[in-house]
């Protein structure tokens, strides 16, 4: 957790945020980009151990997502489970997680600079639950989400 709370502050510094300024800043640090296409200019998937990372977009509207923890959503399981106790169980392991990352983040002795903000409706409908702040303006988001009923459950942490 260590590495993503230090990769965060290290990128919620850079103003703007550009692709490859992430792309740099990930390699610097010892992230392992994945594969990608041969007219590429660099790499937008990364992983450091057991942590996934993507750059979305271009700048000024760079987007980074890092995918803290994951639960792979068990159809059999659903199925199995009375009404939603199976998925409302994810939801509620990935929203514990979430707190926990954000507890670090802003625990005493800690230098994140962030001020606490308000998503608007449309941000804050991606997450099941999550905590926003500004950064040297841009936004750093921390929260559980799912992409769709069928998709794992993730505690993603979000530069924008």
């Amino acid at each position: 957790m260590n590495e993503v709370i230090a990769l965060v502050e290290a990128l919620g510094q850079r103003n703007p945020l550009s692709s490859e300024d992430v792309a740099a800043t990930l390699e610097n640090r010892g992230w392992q980009p994945l594969p990608r296409r041969v007219t590429a200019p660099f790499p937008r998937a990364w992983h450091f151990g057991d942590r996934a990372l993507s750059i979305q977009g271009d700048a000024p509207n760079t987007r980074v997502e890092i995918s803290l923890r994951v639960w792979e959503y068990d159809e059999q399981a659903a199925a199995d489970s009375e009404d939603f106790a199976y998925l409302d169980g994810l939801w509620d392991q990935a929203e514990t997680e979430a707190r926990r990352l954000v507890d670090n983040l802003t625990a005493d002795g800690s230098q994140f600079p962030g001020a606490p903000v308000t998503l608007e409706e449309d941000d804050a409908d991606e997450f099941l639950w999550h905590a926003a702040w500004s950064l040297s303006g841009r936004r750093l988001i921390v929260g559980s989400k799912q992409d769709d009923t069928d998709l794992p459950v993730r505690v993603v942490a979000v530069i924008t």
